[in-house]
């Protein structure tokens, strides 16, 4: 059997075993597979689009459009629905089968880049890794959309080798998949096109407008339905939300001297929260439609923002360092399984930067936190490999086009989070530094071979 097929192999069915352990371990409580996201948006989204065919999350008449959501995880899971029934279990299987995929990509790109062992390794550390195995049980958008970018920088690091023009639509293509699943991707399409655009070749020109073209043609259904729906072509107002109710309510919490753990449990936030909406909106009529709403949304948080520039600066970059260390492996142990854990305001105390504060928090947690702590440690190693990686394959001179692709991909979807983060915005872009750190550790290994 050829090698590269027996790894894939090995690895899938490694990957697939560990992530059915978990399922059959969450098998008889359903309600671990849901969160309050699912409950209120994603399914019955889904569930009208199934038996009314309206994209509405009402669950009564008169079902208005929603304009918060976009269309790609509501029609996965109306599929599933449609073809397995109303059961969340095929909707869970399938998605550990995607997971288990996103693991094979990882290695084929690892393959690509550096060699077999390389991809190898950095596909078993996405086999372990805790937000992949915990997301793949959530009913949420995390594996769907981290396929659908991975495969998007897959042809995008493919289409430098052959076949430039069809894998760079095929990139393009997911890149707007990746968007319609989660609208914080829409950004994220510039770097690739730039890459190509600034090569100032007209091959690279070519590449970089085949790209767009086809992200542009791939929203095109969605924006016409707004378009006739709302009068207006846009892609999700969702946005315009966020930075009111969490970009800028935390900072306002912040000006306020909110404690660090009311943050967290939300119980003066939603206070904060609830004066700035009506602040917003006081001065347009009840009966205004969701976009002069939204409009105000995005014009106070801009205001609150633009006033405090340094402090918010903080908050955002503290926001990002939770992305970075936040711990998924406490939801999968303690909201999936069950295992006793306390709510201690560890990721509120991270928000404001009290590192100290928020390991003494930690230490409250109960039985899980030696395992939080070796995720933890686990993580600073593999972070301080990859940066060891990316230099020592940056001195090579090798796919230094490729390197930097990743790092900037890696940087974006750290960065665009927010103030209100956690380990959950790093589930589609972890395969980045293990693909380093492995890249770091296969190196060396071989060079003390040849010494």
């Amino acid at each position: 059997m050829n090698r590269k097929i027996k790894d894939l192999i090995d690895v899938g069915l490694f990957a697939l075993l560990l992530r059915l352990i978990f399922f059959g371990l969450m098998l008889n409580k359903p309600d671990r597979f849901t969160t309050t996201d699912s409950k209120v948006t994603y399914i019955p989204i889904a569930l009208n689009l199934l038996e009314l065919h309206e994209f509405s999350a009402d669950t009564m008449p008169p079902y208005e459009p929603d304009a918060y959501r976009t269309p790609g995880y509501p029609l996965f899971l109306a599929f599933c629905f449609g073809v397995f029934g109303k059961s969340l279990h095929p909707v869970v299987l399938l998605q550990i089968l995607l997971s288990v995929a996103c693991i094979l990509l990882v290695y084929l790109l690892g393959y690509e880049l550096f060699d077999r062992k390389t991809g190898l390794l950095a596909a078993l550390f996405l086999a372990i890794d805790p937000g992949s195995i915990s997301y793949s049980l959530f009913v949420l958008s995390e594996t769907l959309f981290s396929l659908l970018l991975i495969l998007s920088v897959y042809f995008f690091i493919k289409s430098e080798k052959a076949r430039a023009e069809l894998r760079s639509a095929l990139a393009g293509l997911f890149a707007g998949l990746a968007a319609l699943t989660r609208p914080i991707a829409q950004f994220f399409t510039a770097i690739p096109f730039l890459f190509w655009v600034l090569k100032g070749s007209k091959e690279g020109i070519k590449r970089g407008l085949l790209f767009l073209l086809f992200f542009v043609l791939t929203l095109t259904p969605w924006l016409y339905r707004n378009h006739r729906v709302f009068k207006r072509p846009f892609l999700s107002i969702i946005s315009s939300y966020n930075l009111l109710f969490y970009n800028a309510a935390v900072l306002q919490a912040q000006l306020e001297g909110v404690k660090i753990a009311d943050i967290e449990r939300g119980e003066e936030i939603n206070k904060i929260r609830e004066e700035l909406k009506n602040e917003a909106l006081s001065d347009i009529p009840p009966e205004a439609d969701i976009f002069q709403k939204a409009e105000r949304y995005r014009s106070l948080a801009l205001r609150i923002i633009l006033r405090h520039p340094l402090k918010y600066t903080v908050l955002h970059l503290r926001g990002a360092l939770t992305v970075l260390i936040g711990s998924n492996l406490k939801f999968l142990l303690s909201l999936q399984l069950g295992l006793p854990s306390r709510q201690t305001g560890v990721s509120a105390a991270l928000l404001q930067g009290k590192i100290i504060e928020a390991f003494k928090r930690a230490l409250k947690m109960g039985v899980i936190f030696p395992l939080v702590l070796l995720e933890l440690v686990f993580l600073l190693v593999i972070y301080f490999l990859a940066l060891l990686g990316f230099l020592k394959n940056w001195k090579s001179g090798a796919d230094r086009p490729a390197f930097l692709f990743l790092l900037l991909t890696f940087f974006y979807f750290v960065l665009i989070a927010g103030p209100v983060s956690s380990g959950r915005f790093r589930v589609p872009v972890a395969f980045i530094p293990y693909l380093f750190a492995a890249s770091w550790i296969v190196r060396t290994r071989e060079d003390e071979e040849k010494g």
